[in-house]
C-alpha cells in the first residue's frame, strides 16, 4: 500500500506535471478522492465489524469508527450474534430481504448506512454479546499525507487510470488550462488532438480495468 503523499506526487507524474504547476496539491487530491469513489462502485471494500451489542436497541451505525457520519453505500449481506470471550458464533439473524413481509421484525434491514435489528432480537441481547456484521463499504476517506491509500496495487492502479483520466478531461475542455499546462510542464510539442487522443486511449483503459475489477457481490441472506 502507498502513502496519501506518494500517491500525490505519482498521478501528478501521469499527468505530465510533475511539479505541480498547473493541477494543485488540492486538485490532485480532488482526483484521487474521485478515483476512491468510483472505484468503490465497482470493487467495494469488503468488511467484517463487530457491533457492541447494547440490550434494547435496534439500531447501529455502521463502520463509525472510519466514517464520521452514517454511509448510505453501505450495504450488508450477513449479521450474526456473538458471545464469550473468545468470541464464539451463537445464532445468525435472518434478512428482511427475501422475506414474506418487510415489516419491523421481519428481520434486519440496513437504511442509510444504519443497521436495524428487529426489537425482540434487541430484548434479548445482553453487553458481553457483539452484532458480527459482513459487507461490502466505500473505501475511508484520506487526509493526511502519511495516511496509507486502503487500496491493494491492482486497485491503486485503477484509481491512477481515473485520475488521469480526470486530469485529461480538465485539460481538453479549457483551453486556458490546456496552455498553462503546455508552458509550465513543458509539454509544447503536444497538440489539442493529441490531447484529446489521449483522453479517448485512457478512458478506454478505465472502463476495461472496471469491468476486470468488477466484484460479484454476495445476496443478503
Amino acid at each position: 500500500m502507498t502513502a496519501y503523499s506518494a500517491l500525490q506526487t505519482l498521478v501528478a507524474r501521469d499527468l505530465s506535471d510533475p511539479s505541480m504547476l498547473t493541477f494543485d496539491v488540492d486538485t490532485v487530491k480532488d482526483f484521487i478522492q474521485q478515483a476512491l469513489a468510483a472505484v468503490a462502485r465497482v470493487a467495494p471494500q469488503q468488511f467484517q465489524e463487530d457491533l457492541t451489542a447494547v440490550p434494547e436497541q435496534t439500531n447501529y451505525q455502521l463502520r463509525a469508527s472510519d466514517f464520521p457520519s452514517a454511509v448510505p453505500e453501505i450495504r450488508v449481506v450477513r449479521v450474526e450474534v456473538w458471545t464469550g470471550v473468545p468470541a464464539k458464533f451463537w445464532y445468525k439473524i435472518k434478512a428482511k430481504a427475501g422475506q414474506p413481509t418487510r415489516d419491523s421484525i421481519a428481520g434486519w434491514e440496513v437504511w442509510g448506512g444504519v443497521l436495524e435489528i428487529p426489537g425482540y432480537i434487541a430484548d434479548s441481547l445482553t453487553a458481553d454479546e457483539a452484532i458480527r456484521v459482513w459487507g461490502y463499504s466505500p473505501y475511508p476517506p484520506i487526509s493526511d499525507d502519511i495516511d496509507v491509500v486502503p487500496v491493494s496495487s491492482e486497485l491503486e492502479l485503477a484509481l491512477r487510470k481515473y485520475c488521469r483520466v480526470e486530469g485529461l478531461r480538465r485539460l481538453t475542455s479549457s483551453r486556458v488550462l490546456f496552455k498553462q499546462w503546455q508552458t509550465r510542464s513543458n509539454n509544447t510539442d503536444v497538440t489539442l488532438g493529441q490531447l484529446n487522443s489521449d483522453l479517448q486511449v485512457a478512458e478506454e483503459e478505465w472502463r476495461r480495468l472496471s469491468r476486470e475489477l468488477k466484484v460479484p457481490e454476495q445476496n443478503p441472506d
